[in-house]
């Protein structure tokens, strides 16, 4: 970290000049403050729990495009806010206990701590509250468990299959389509966080 503060810091203040590196410093922070407002929280593009809260309780308004990502909430956002509490929590608790035994031996031999560290990167990506599709290369981690575990059991678990499969086509598939009017629709109702979820699923089912 002390690196890269180095690098991405201090370096280029020696490279553009003390005073253009000052600049671009206040911009960043102005730019971390306004990414907590209601413009990036309720965004197509924020897949979090919260936008998918939020957006549940909102109505799509008629100029909605990616660049407005504006909707009208139709709901008080203290209960967006509550709602959005309790899932974090669940969320969280559902991935506290420890792994099943069988796990940690043949032919699977996963290492306990391991299974803990890339199981809590799935809440850790959700219940961030701006989950943009930068937060969800965090799922690389959990999604290489799962496949590891459906190799080396010859991809018996056809419930953590399927729900894999589920996750690929609501978390990429479906998002990626050509036709513009469908990734819009997608975002809106959180195609992304579902796909989450059922990843979510397969790892407990694993897990347990």
């Amino acid at each position: 970290c002390v690196l890269s503060a180095v690098i991405l810091l201090i370096l280029p203040w020696f490279i553009q000049g003390f005073s253009s590196g000052v600049e671009t410093l206040r911009n960043w922070i102005a730019w971390t403050r306004q990414a907590h407002d209601h413009y990036f929280l309720a965004a197509q593009a924020n897949q979090s729990l919260f936008s998918a809260a939020h957006r549940f309780f909102s109505v799509q308004e008629n100029s909605y495009s990616v660049e407005l990502g504006f909707a009208t909430l139709k709901a008080p956002i203290e209960l967006v806010k509550i709602v959005y509490a309790v899932l974090g929590a669940v969320f969280y608790a559902s991935f506290a206990f420890k792994p099943h035994p069988r796990l940690l031996q043949t032919p699977y031999v996963f290492s306990a701590t391991f299974l803990e560290f890339a199981g809590l990167l799935i809440p850790v990506t959700l219940v961030f509250p701006v989950a943009w599709k930068y937060a969800f290369v965090n799922l690389l981690l959990p999604v290489m468990v799962i496949l590891i575990y459906l190799y080396r059991n010859n991809g018996r678990d056809f419930v953590v299959l399927g729900l894999l499969a589920g996750f690929f086509v609501l978390g990429t598939g479906i998002p990626s389509l050509p036709v513009y009017a469908v990734r819009i629709h997608a975002h809106f109702y959180s195609s992304v966080t579902w796909a989450t979820i059922l990843l979510a699923i397969a790892f407990l089912k694993l897990k347990h």
